[in-house]
């Protein structure tokens, strides 16, 4: 895989790469940690549902630190080419600044970005570099939207212990 070298969003530090593939690792190493949630309502997700993601609770402690991708599974239904999250992090208990992500799902012809077909996609992007699972935290992320937002099916983080490459 080779970097794409787009940058989809970065604010407060937060720096977030385009991969148009799913959140994978090579055949030999599994990754160090991988959780999804789908929204409590399975028809639409809530601005107020927020999914809470616990990283350092499944890495032993001994780990060096790795590479944190977030993935959004979607189906066609999705009625925007834009998903905007709102991503709040907690590090040993303390808040650190909240980023707004603007995740690009289809181009302006209307082709869906990631992987998937038959209705069901997936776009994963590239939230840290160095991710240091040793530490404790807490992910929460909800919709940057004022109505529930049909089409999302769920939202996942995995980490990689490898230097990966995006897809183009």
């Amino acid at each position: 895989m080779k970097t794409s070298g787009m940058v989809i969003a970065a604010a407060s530090g937060l720096t977030v790469w385009c991969s148009a593939g799913l959140v994978g690792c090579d055949c030999d190493r599994s990754p160090a940690y991988v959780e999804f949630h789908s929204p409590a309502d399975a028809r639409a997700w809530d601005p107020l549902d927020e999914l809470v993601f616990t990283p350092s609770a499944s890495v032993t402690p001994d780990r060096e630190p790795g590479t944190l991708w977030l993935t959004v599974r979607h189906t066609d239904g999705f009625a925007s080419s834009e998903l905007r999250l709102i991503v709040e992090m907690t590090e040993d208990g303390l808040p650190l600044p909240t980023d707004t992500l603007a995740l690009k799902l289809c181009d302006t012809n209307g082709r869906w970005s990631g992987t998937g077909g038959r209705g069901v996609y997936s776009l994963s992007v590239q939230l840290d570099s160095a991710f240091d699972a040793r530490k404790r935290y807490t992910l929460s992320i909800r919709p940057d939207s004022d109505v529930p937002l049909k089409g999302i099916q769920a939202v996942g983080l995995t980490m990689d212990r490898t230097d990966r490459k995006q897809d183009s």
